[in-house]
């Protein structure tokens, strides 16, 4: 899964570094594995992710309490990628 910082009209919704923090920590990592691989502090991871659940709610009109409503935000909006599993056979 790959966050994109706009939503479907082009518009610029979060910052780089909230969408690096958030996509990691809606993948599972805990705030203070998302710390580690960005090199900050579980503060920081923090306040990233709230800033990033406000932004959401702003933009998507939802209530973002938790991983799975920021996830339906972001799918709503069109700030979600997903990577396909599946890989073709080789020749």
């Amino acid at each position: 899964m790959r966050i994109k910082t706009v939503n479907l009209s082009g518009e610029q919704i979060l910052t780089k570094r909230n969408a690096e923090v958030l996509e990691l920590y809606l993948q599972g990592k805990t705030s203070g594995q998302v710390a580690d691989a960005l090199y900050v502090t579980t503060d920081n991871v923090h306040w990233h992710v709230t800033k990033s659940y406000d932004i959401l709610r702003q933009h998507s009109g939802m209530q973002i309490k938790n991983k799975q409503h920021a996830i339906v935000a972001l799918a709503t909006l069109g700030m979600i990628e997903f990577q396909s599993l599946y890989q073709e056979p080789s020749t």
